[in-house]
C-alpha cells in the first residue's frame, strides 16, 4: 500500500533524526560519560527510530538512499565480526607499540578491524548460515563438543600454570619477608649501605604478583569493603591490629592514605595498637569541591569528607595519619595546577576542625609517581629494569597539605616525607632493595610500604607521647 507523501516525510524525517542521535553520541560521548546509565538512551533511541521509521530508498533527500549505498550496507553486514574485534585491538596495541596510539596508530586499528570483520564474516560467520553445515548433527555436534574440549583444556593448563607459578611467587615472597636483612625494600637506602642491584628473577614481587601486592585494605574485611566509593561514597570503616588495643590510630584519606596501611600495621603490631581506616577512593580529605563525573558524585564526595571530620571529631582517635593524592581537578578550574590553591584551603579547613578538637594529626606526604604501570614496565625491561626509573623532579607530586601544615604552626599538626626512602638523592626507582616499590603508577606494593614501616615509627610515636609501648 502506498503511503501518503505527509507520512512518508515524517518517516523521512524520524529517520533522520535517529541517525543524528547516533551520530552525536560518538561526538558528545567521553571516557568521563557514566555509562551505563540514562545516557545508553540516546543511542538506543536513535536506532529504535531509524528501525521505527523504516526509511524509503524512494523519498528524495531521505535516509533511506544513504542506508541503501553498497558501503553502507557492507558495514551493517560485518558489524557484528567488527565488535568482536575492535576492542582487542584497542587493547592490545599499548603492549605492541610500547605507548598509547595516537591518531595514525587508531587509524590502522580502525582499518584492521574492519579487514579482519570483513574477512570473519565471510569465511567464519557466513557459512554458519548455510543449511549444509548443519546437515548432518552428529558430526556438527560431536565439532562442536571437540572444539569446546580443545579450548577447556587449554584454558585449564593455562590457569594451572599460571596459578602454581603464582604459589611459587608467593613462598617466595613470604621467606624474603621472613628474612629481611639490610638491604630488603626501603632498608637499602639507609645512609652507607652498599646494597648490590638484585637480578631480575629474584625481585619480589615478582612483576606478575607485584600488580595485585595490595594492602589489606583491598580486600573484603569482616565480609565488607573497606572503601567508599562512587556515586554516594557511603562511610565504611574496617579495624586491623589489636581491636582491644589501648591506642587507635586513625588512618584517613584516599588511596594514597591507603597504601600506608601495611606500613602502620608493622608499627601497631609491635605495639599492641588499633589501627581505624576511614577511605574514599579518589576523594581527597580535603573540603574543596571536587570535579567527579556528575555534580552528584562531586557532592558525594564532599559530604564524605565532612561527615568523615564529624566522625573524627566524635571517635577521639589517639593520632589521625592522612595522607591524599590529588588527582581530581577541583570544581570550576581548567587544570590541577589552578586547584592546588583551593585544596590547600580545604586541607587548612580540616585540619584547624581536628586539632581545635585537640586530635594530634601526622600528614604522609604524597609518595613519588611513575606516571605508568610499573610490573608492566619491570617486566618487558626484565634485567635492564632500571631503564623504568625516574627523577624526583619528573615524578614527585605537588602536595597542598605540606604548606598548610607549615603555615599553621601547629605541634598537634606535623607532617613527614619519606620520599628518601624511595628515591635515592634525585633518582626514584622502581627497585628498591630486590623489592617492586609500585603496584601500578602511583601506589605502593604493599610488600614495600611493610618495609617503610620503621622510618614511618618515629614519627607516630612522637604523636603519642603519653601512651606506653607494648614491645616486648
Amino acid at each position: 500500500r502506498e503511503l501518503p507523501v505527509a507520512d512518508l516525510r515524517v518517516r523521512a524525517v524520524g529517520a533522520w533524526a535517529g541517525l543524528a542521535m547516533m551520530v552525536a553520541t560518538g561526538f558528545l560521548y567521553s571516557e568521563s560519560t557514566p555509562f551505563p546509565g540514562c545516557q545508553a538512551a540516546l543511542p538506543v533511541l536513535g536506532t529504535a527510530l531509524v528501525i521505527l521509521c523504516r526509511p524509503d530508498v524512494d523519498v528524495p533527500l531521505g535516509a533511506g538512499r544513504l542506508l541503501a549505498l553498497p558501503p553502507v550496507r557492507w558495514v551493517g553486514d560485518v558489524s557484528y565480526s567488527v565488535y568482536l574485534w575492535h576492542w582487542p585491538l584497542i587493547v592490545l596495541a599499548p603492549s605492541v607499540l610500547g605507548h598509547e596510539p595516537g591518531w595514525r596508530s587508531l587509524l590502522a586499528i580502525a582499518a584492521a578491524t574492519f579487514v579482519l570483520g570483513g574477512l570473519t564474516e565471510r569465511f567464519v560467520e557466513r557459512p554458519f548460515r548455510k543449511p549444509d553445515l548443519v546437515r548432518f548433527r552428529r558430526t556438527t555436534y560431536a565439532s562442536a563438543v571437540a572444539g569446546m574440549s580443545v579450548v577447556v583444556l587449554m584454558g585449564s593448563t593455562v590457569v594451572g600454570l599460571v596459578s602454581g607459578a603464582e604459589d611459587e611467587d608467593r613462598d617466595r615472597l613470604a621467606a624474603a619477608l621472613r628474612t629481611g636483612g639490610p638491604c630488603f625494600g626501603a632498608a637499602a637506602l639507609d645512609p652507607g649501605q652498599d646494597c648490590a642491584p638484585v637480578a631480575y628473577d629474584d625481585l619480589v614481587p615478582a612483576p606478575a604478583l607485584a600488580a595485585k601486592d595490595k594492602s589489606e585494605a583491598y580486600k573484603d574485611v569482616g565480609g565488607r569493603q573497606c572503601w567508599s566509593f562512587t556515586p554516594t561514597f557511603e562511610d565504611r570503616h574496617c579495624t586491623f591490629g589489636d581491636e582491644d588495643g589501648d591506642v587507635t590510630i586513625a588512618l584517613v584519606g584516599n588511596s594514597h592514605a591507603g597504601h600506608w596501611l601495611p606500613a602502620l600495621q608493622r608499627i601497631a603490631e609491635q605495639r599492641g595498637w588499633r589501627i581505624e581506616t576511614y577511605l574514599a577512593s579518589q576523594c581527597a580529605f580535603s573540603t574543596t569541591p571536587q570535579l567527579f563525573r556528575t555534580e552528584a558524585f562531586s557532592q558525594a564526595c564532599l559530604d564524605w569528607v565532612e561527615r568523615t571530620t564529624d566522625a573524627l571529631v566524635a571517635d577521639q582517635p589517639d593520632l589521625v595519619v592522612t595522607s591524599n593524592r590529588v588527582s581530581v581537578r577541583a570544581v570550576g578550574q581548567p587544570d590541577l595546577a589552578s586547584s592546588l590553591p583551593l585544596y590547600a584551603e580545604g586541607f587548612r579547613s580540616v585540619f584547624s576542625t581536628l586539632v581545635e578538637a585537640d586530635l594530634p594529626v601526622l600528614v604522609i606526604r604524597d609518595t613519588p609517581a611513575t606516571g605508568k604501570q610499573t610490573p608492566t614496565c619491570i617486566a618487558d625491561a626484565e634485567d635492564d629494569y632500571a631503564s623504568c626509573d625516574g627523577t624526583v623532579d619528573d615524578w614527585l607530586p605537588a602536595d597542598p597539605a605540606v604548606d598548610v601544615v607549615a603555615e599553621m604552626d601547629d605541634t598537634r599538626l606535623r607532617i613527614v616525607d619519606l620520599t628518601d626512602r624511595i628515591c635515592d638523592g634525585g633518582t626514584c626507582s622502581v627497585v628498591n632493595g630486590g623489592v617492586i616499590t609500585y603496584f601500578d603508577a602511583s601506589h605502593l606494593t604493599a610488600t614495600y610500604a611493610y618495609t617503610l614501616g620503621p622510618y614511618l615509627a618515629p614519627a607516630v610515636e612522637a604523636m603519642t607521647p603519653d601512651r606506653p609501648s607494648q614491645e616486648g
